[in-house]
C-alpha cells in the first residue's frame, strides 16, 4: 500500500510540475541566443555577440514556436521543433520536457545532429 501512495504522489508531482508550453519558448529563446552569441562572438567579440543573441534569440523562439508541436503526456510532454515541415523527419528537434527541466532527444543533421 505504501508503494501506491508512493507512485500516486510521484505522478502527481510529475503532473504538477510538467513543463508548460510557455516554458518551453523561455528555454528556446535561451538557447537560441546562446548559439547565435557563441557564433557572434568568435567574430566580433563577447559584447556584440551577447547583444546580438538576446535580440535574436527572442525572434527565433517566435518563429520556432510557430513550427513545434506538442505531445502532452500529463506527467510529461514531448516538443517537436519540425525545421523542414512536412517534407521529412530529418530536421526534427524533439525535447523531452519533465519535471520542469527539457531533455534534448533528437538534434537536428543541420544542428550537427544524427
Amino acid at each position: 500500500m505504501r508503494t501506491f501512495v508512493t507512485l500516486i504522489l510521484v505522478l502527481v508531482l510529475l503532473a504538477i510540475f510538467n513543463p508548460t508550453p510557455d516554458a518551453f519558448e523561455q528555454m528556446v529563446e535561451k538557447r537560441a541566443s546562446e548559439m547565435v552569441a557563441g557564433e557572434a562572438g568568435e567574430v566580433g567579440g563577447g559584447k556584440f555577440g551577447a547583444l546580438l543573441g538576446n535580440v535574436t534569440g527572442a525572434a527565433a523562439a517566435n518563429t520556432l514556436m510557430r513550427v513545434t508541436e506538442r505531445k502532452n503526456y500529463y506527467v510529461a510532454s514531448v516538443y517537436t521543433i519540425d525545421l523542414d515541415g512536412i517534407a521529412g523527419t530529418a530536421n526534427e528537434w524533439k525535447f523531452l520536457g519533465i519535471a520542469t527541466q527539457f531533455i534534448e532527444l533528437q538534434r537536428p543533421a543541420a544542428l550537427g545532429g544524427k
